[in-house]
């Protein structure tokens, strides 16, 4: 059992480039953020097959649904500006941002421990930093497995220019 020690999170960080989401969007109570898998095992069957579709990396985005006990989230795939996604998918287009990226190394069944550290953590230091309308962004790359939950995910965290 892998247990990730979050005490030595520290981010990297890259430039943001625009970005075309589409996927499936729901709404989440903080509380009930655990039913988030049920949504990416409905949204994998989609996975390769999206019209417009950009590389393999699957993307889950935090969204603000201006709501203090919630929030919307997107399992998506990047697809180019032009494509034309089915109309039952929810589109996010993201404007270029520098994002602040934790890189979470251990199964995804404790990846809500490492964002509850970035959260408490990190997140106070970028006040009034963030990217308006998004609270993060998990990229899930080539290297996931997604039927053992190991390879990694990269957290990033949308900044203003």
């Amino acid at each position: 059992m892998f247990v990730h020690d979050a005490s030595t999170l520290a981010p990297s960080y890259e430039p943001g480039r625009s970005m075309r989401f589409v996927g499936i969007k729901r709404a989440y109570s903080f509380a009930g953020r655990d039913a988030i898998p049920r949504q990416w095992r409905d949204f994998a069957f989609h996975i390769g097959a999206v019209p417009g579709q950009i590389g393999e990396t699957v993307y889950g985005i935090a969204l603000d649904a201006g709501r203090e006990d919630g929030f919307d989230y997107l399992t998506a795939v990047e697809v180019a500006a032009d494509a034309r996604p089915p109309g039952t998918f929810d589109c996010f287009a993201a404007e270029p941002a520098r994002c602040a990226v934790f890189h979470h190394a251990g199964n995804v069944a404790w990846l809500a421990d490492t964002l509850d550290r970035i959260h408490r953590d990190w997140a106070p230091l970028f006040a009034g930093q963030g990217l308006e309308g998004v609270w993060l962004i998990e990229r899930y790359g080539a290297r996931f497995d997604h039927k053992t939950g190991e390879g990694g995910v990269d957290i990033l965290l949308p900044l203003k220019f």
